[in-house]
């Protein structure tokens, strides 16, 4: 894995995401496939109140199978910084639908293949989205795994 951090956030916080996503992606995939990744992480600051969303991702290269990632995730520094990991590991679990074609966007039709089902974005609220069930029902528990595995972002995230 390629991971590229752009943003505000300091050398040892951005020391502590590297390790997050590193230890996301362990989580997600298998090595081979995590090896061909490239991410670009930018940490925005106050993302949520100037586009709405704590984070997004986006492939780069091809709809199908992708290995170029954007993940934008919201940045508010040390004050919200469990926020920053949680918003990461949903958006990296998105990184994984895409990686592994569980989800593909089908451009032409404005729909999202979700293993091989077409869902239409505009006729389905958000929670029902499978895509979002999956990344809202893990990222916590990614989150609190990272914890018991690092204890330096466990306490600077005060636990």
């Amino acid at each position: 894995m390629e991971l590229n951090i752009t943003g505000p956030a300091t050398k040892k916080q951005r020391d502590m995401i590297y390790r997050a996503v590193d230890y996301f992606l362990d989580k997600l995939m298998s090595k081979r496939l995590k090896q061909t990744l490239y991410i670009d992480l930018e940490l925005i600051k106050d993302l949520e109140q100037t586009d709405g969303v704590l984070g997004d991702a986006t492939w780069e290269d091809m709809n199908v199978r992708p290995k170029d990632f954007t993940v934008r995730a919201t940045w508010n520094g040390k004050t919200d910084f469990e926020k920053t990991l949680m918003t990461i590991a949903h958006e990296i679990i998105h990184v994984k639908q895409f990686a592994k074609s569980e989800m593909i966007d089908l451009m032409s039709v404005k729909k999202v293949s979700w293993n091989g089902k077409r869902y239409d974005r505009a006729e389905t609220e958000y929670w029902d989205l499978p895509w979002e069930i999956e990344a809202h029902g893990r990222e916590r528990g990614l989150f609190v795994r990272l914890c018991d595995a690092d204890s330096e972002i466990s306490k600077y995230c005060g636990y």
